[in-house]
């Protein structure tokens, strides 16, 4: 699904003319459709992928830009919901240290809430030649009554300049 973008499937054209794909024979191809700075960052995400909660998971994404004019940072972020279409709250137990949904540790001190910023990973990527990973890993304790799950991929360049471009190869989540 398209975020302030234009996407459109590529057929890799093979060694011969240089474009290698990490898997298959084709990548998806993600244009910008912002207008100025105001809507400058762009990407895709998906639909709900059901999951099984209380399960470790591991996601990543590979990104390869375009253009000279779309290196910079690329970001992914794993979003859990549940039944009810409400992100599930994660939190760092203040006992344990270890990702957990309880808003309170077993003594009830509170937990500190893991924010937006720090659910994504982001990569500065430099090569227009070769592809860049993105991953994370989700413990158990941060998926306690999930459902399903989404994942964004996102372009966040500095400035907009029309035709920033990127590809998306290979996205893996796996328990």
């Amino acid at each position: 699904v398209p975020i302030n973008s234009t996407i459109k499937r590529v057929i890799a054209r093979g060694s011969i003319s240089t474009d290698y794909v990490t898997h298959g024979a084709a990548y998806c191809l993600v244009t910008t459709s912002g207008t100025s700075n105001l809507t400058k960052d762009f990407g895709i995400t998906t639909s709900a992928v059901n999951i099984v909660p209380n399960n470790g998971y591991y996601a990543s994404v590979a990104v390869r830009p375009a253009n000279a004019n779309s290196l910079g940072s690329y970001a992914l972020r794993v979003d859990f919901y549940d039944s009810n279409n409400n992100i599930v709250n994660v939190y760092i137990d203040s006992k344990t240290g270890q990702y957990t949904t309880s808003s309170v540790s077993y003594d009830g001190t509170p937990n500190t809430i893991v924010t937006d910023t720090e659910r994504v990973t982001t990569v500065t990527v430099t090569h227009t030649d070769r592809w860049a990973y993105i991953a994370n890993t989700f413990p158990a304790g941060a998926t306690v009554g999930a459902a399903y799950v989404k994942f964004i991929v996102d372009f966040l360049p500095t400035t907009w300049v029309a035709g920033q471009a990127f590809h998306v190869d290979r996205c893996v989540f796996r328990q």
